[in-house]
């Protein structure tokens, strides 16, 4: 096996590759093995200690979620090889995994791709698929799946036919399932498509098939197909960029025949309009952590947009730093705003900007790459005023999926429903027209500016669409595991709530949504005070404390209809009314182990929807 190399990219499922990597080495204990990691955290870590001494597994970190086809080519450019073998990282080697047969049969044929076949066990779902599993284990009951397909094109259509069901020794085909064998200069020529995080597999053939390349089946190949359900992992599942495959081969439908539960499937290319999108992003002091997101806004599936960075009076050489990311990309320009504060320079942006819709951003996170086509396809389809997406909050500690609560069909108006105000207050999951935001909706606190932006815009919108996406990546600059308050900021949440009250007043919605827009406020000013108890400082505890008070008294609290039913904030204001509690040494150690302690700011983090 000196001659070949094993492939695998993964994605967050150490789970499942530690097991591949065991069988592998069990079998083949000399092959080069390359990973391909774009975790969150990466394996490497993990391997170094699982297999000690073993300098023939080689881990490569890539950029966090850059995509199956982005992640083989690197592995691919690495092989030193004449040949490489491609696994899922879900995959197990046993005793019918042979890859030395297979080998010989593309050496002896002059194949380039020689491919086989997946043996499927059942999907631990429940307690249930777990018995049947073990019941498969037993009797070695296996469910093969078998891609020894054909691609035809006619013209704008393509047929891609999975359902050949012979399971022949050797037989040359369009396509075979991703456990191939190939040669590796061939691929380096055609490779995937960087473009296609996931469904570049068709994409794939029909290039290979457009350059005649000789690809063959061999019953010889096998591996086991052993999924793990991994919480948070779905939502990778959940993307589509086979549009972009489409859009670029001008192919406006495709059939997809398969023979399991899927069936038929039939992709058309949506309708999309031409809709002119302004980003603005503000930055100050940035450094390099404009870097993903400036990469994410020009790998953009959706390409008319154009990119307003407000230099927010930086004091370092951040416009430099900019400037050499943005290259010679002329969707992208810098202006200056000397007032400082983000709303200022978002206000500066919002002033240049010439797109219909506005995406307000932030420069240390990040958007999918298919963000924009996303909720653009949502407007195609609806003339709605807002897009509304789902989104992560990431760091080394933290993984969470924020979906947005409530909003569970996308063909729904969520302006029905007053409720549509409980949805996530910031700007960065949502697309707006530009023609709802009025100047006066851009208030100048430090705390919760962005709230009044919000909830302005969204009160002033006829039609908000919710769409089941992951729109957006937003770090967390302090892993959520900090002690550390001031009280200037925490007071500031006072003024915040007075200017969401007063905008409501001006632009004449606060009758129409009292209810919601106090509850709000309710909820903020409480999470704020019930987070002073931290404040070493007893006297701007006790004035944090009658702040608070001395606020919510006047929006009459207890009658909030939202508070009644509100069973965690009903004791948070309890605490912050007692003057003995709040100022406990225990009730202040159970507060600040709720901030500081992982798993304790993990459960924080849930309740805080």
């Amino acid at each position: 096996m000196k001659d070949l190399t094993i492939i695998i990219k993964t994605l967050d499922r150490y789970i499942c590759l530690k097991p591949l990597i065991k069988s592998i080495l069990k079998k083949y204990s000399d092959v080069k093995i390359l990973i391909g990691d774009d975790s969150l955290v990466s394996c490497k870590e993990k391997i170094k200690k699982d297999f000690k001494g073993k300098d023939n597994i080689i881990v490569y970190d890539l950029p966090y979620d850059c995509g199956l086809a982005y992640g083989r080519n690197i592995l691919v450019s690495k092989v030193k090889t004449k040949y490489f073998c491609l696994c899922d990282d879900d995959f197990v080697f046993d005793k019918k995994t042979d890859l030395e047969v297979p080998l010989q049969i593309l050496k002896d044929k002059n194949l380039d791709i020689i491919g086989g076949y997946i043996r499927n066990y059942k999907i631990e779902k429940s307690f249930k698929d777990k018995i049947i599993k073990i019941g498969q284990a037993i009797f070695h009951y296996e469910l093969p799946t078998n891609y020894i397909g054909t691609i035809e094109r006619d013209k704008d259509e393509l047929t891609a036919n999975y359902t050949v069901h012979e399971f022949p020794t050797y037989q040359e085909s369009d396509l075979v399932l991703n456990f191939f064998i190939a040669k590796t200069d061939v691929v380096r020529k055609y490779p995937w498509d960087n473009d296609l995080k996931l469904h570049e597999h068709t994409a794939f053939f029909y290039n290979a098939k457009k350059h005649n390349l000789k690809i063959a089946f061999t019953n010889k190949l096998s591996v086991r197909h052993c999924p793990i359900q991994k919480k948070n992992y779905n939502q990778y599942r959940k993307r589509n960029y086979f549009h972009v495959f489409m859009e670029k081969e001008k192919l406006n439908k495709v059939t997809s025949i398969y023979d399991d539960d899927r069936g038929t499937v039939v992709t058309t290319l949506p309708e999309i309009k031409n809709i002119f999108i302004s980003f603005v992003i503000p930055f100050y002091n940035c450094g390099k952590k404009a870097k993903m997101l400036i990469k994410s806004l020009k790998d953009q599936t959706y390409k008319n947009f154009e990119v307003i960075l407000v230099n927010n009076n930086s004091k370092d050489n951040s416009v430099e730093l900019v400037k050499n990311l943005i290259g010679d990309d002329k969707r992208f320009k810098i202006i200056n705003e000397k007032k400082q504060g983000p709303n200022h320079a978002r206000f500066a942006g919002y002033k240049h900007a010439k797109g219909e819709f506005i995406y307000f951003a932030d420069i240390d996170d990040f958007l999918d790459d298919d963000t924009l086509y996303q909720m653009v396809k949502v407007i195609s389809s609806t003339n709605c005023d807002v897009v509304v997406g789902n989104y992560n909050e990431l760091n080394s500690q933290l993984f969470l999926n924020r979906a947005m609560i409530g909003a569970k069909n996308t063909k729904e108006n969520l302006k029905e429903n007053n409720e549509f105000f409980f949805y996530k207050p910031a700007l960065w999951n949502k697309l707006f027209r530009r023609s709802l935001i009025k100047d006066n909706f851009f208030t100048y606190t430090s705390i919760g500016e962005d709230m009044v932006l919000t909830f302005n815009i969204m009160a002033a919108a006829n039609d908000i669409r919710y769409v089941d996406f992951y729109v957006y990546n937003y770090i967390l600059a302090d892993d959520g595991l900090s002690s550390l308050v001031k009280i200037n900021h925490l007071l500031q949440m006072k003024d915040t709530a007075a200017n969401l009250i007063d905008t409501f007043k001006k632009n004449n919605k606060y009758d129409l949504y009292k209810e919601e827009v106090d509850y709000i406020i309710i909820t903020h000013m409480l999470y704020r005070a019930f987070r002073g108890m931290l404040l070493k400082d007893k006297s701007e505890r006790d004035e944090l404390r009658k702040t608070t008070i001395e606020f919510l008294d006047t929006i009459e609290v207890k009658k909030n209809k939202y508070y009644k039913k509100s069973f965690v904030y009903k004791r948070v204001r309890g605490l912050v009314y007692s003057k003995f509690w709040y100022n406990s040494h225990f009730m202040r150690w159970c507060v600040k182990l709720l901030f500081t302690n992982k798993f304790f700011n993990k459960i924080l983090k849930k309740l805080d929807k």
